[in-house]
């Protein structure tokens, strides 16, 4: 079977209060849907619980979080997502996160059609100083526990800015024993000045043996039949 495939992004949906995402153009019955969430490192219950009364499910490890609450240079990224019945939503609403809410969506399809699509999940929280135009980020190690799986990198910033925050090179793999990842690709890159602003990126890659790399945080599994 193919290994589980990114199929299309949303808009990025920010605000100083409630915003409304819109779902990604061309998602089909059985794609997960997930779901980005950032903020300035500030918790919301209704949020929370709007989110799991219309089927979302957090991602496993999926809330990281950096900084005080409401303060300069903290951020909080918090992953959720759903498998789909069909094509006919088209818009999920968050609550107002608190200074501001910053959210995107992403469609995978081939992926399994039952059950926890996720064959991992290991969250690491990076504090990296703002107006550092050189910093880098190296995601944590995991292993795979099957062939053929998505892995998805994900990174938030609280930078002020509605600018794309990963360049587009250099993107390098670092001690991966195989070395057979393959279609490294930026799928998700945007920001807010909402607020104090922020950011969301997200970087996939496919990876063809069950293997140990320097990766983050969320592994989607393929589907088997």
């Amino acid at each position: 079977m193919p290994a589980p495939t990114f199929r299309a992004a949303s808009t990025f949906a920010s605000g100083t209060g409630s915003v409304t995402i819109t779902y990604p153009t061309g998602y089909a019955a059985n794609d997960i849907l997930v779901l980005a969430l950032e903020g300035a490192n500030q918790s919301n219950a209704q949020a929370h619980t709007n989110l799991t009364n219309n089927n979302w499910i957090r991602v496993a490890n999926g809330n990281v979080t950096v900084g005080t609450a409401a303060a300069a240079q903290s951020t909080k990224l918090d992953i959720w997502w759903r498998r789909v019945t069909s094509n006919s939503n088209t818009a999920v609403s968050i609550v107002d996160f608190g200074d501001h809410t910053l959210t995107v969506m992403a469609a995978f399809s081939n992926c399994v059609t039952t059950g926890d699509p996720w064959d991992t999940g290991t969250a690491a929280g990076v504090n990296v100083a703002i107006g550092t135009a050189t910093a880098q980020v190296t995601f944590r190690n995991v292993t795979t526990s099957e062939a053929n799986t998505l892995v998805l990198n994900w990174v938030s910033h609280a930078r002020d800015s509605a600018a794309a925050i990963i360049n587009a090179s250099p993107q390098l793999f670092i001690n991966s024993p195989s070395g057979d990842e393959t279609e490294l690709a930026t799928r998700l890159n945007g920001g807010t000045t909402s607020g104090g602003g922020g950011a969301i990126a997200m970087l996939s890659f496919r990876k063809p043996s069950q293997d140990r790399q320097v990766i983050f945080v969320s592994t989607l599994r393929q589907q088997t039949s």
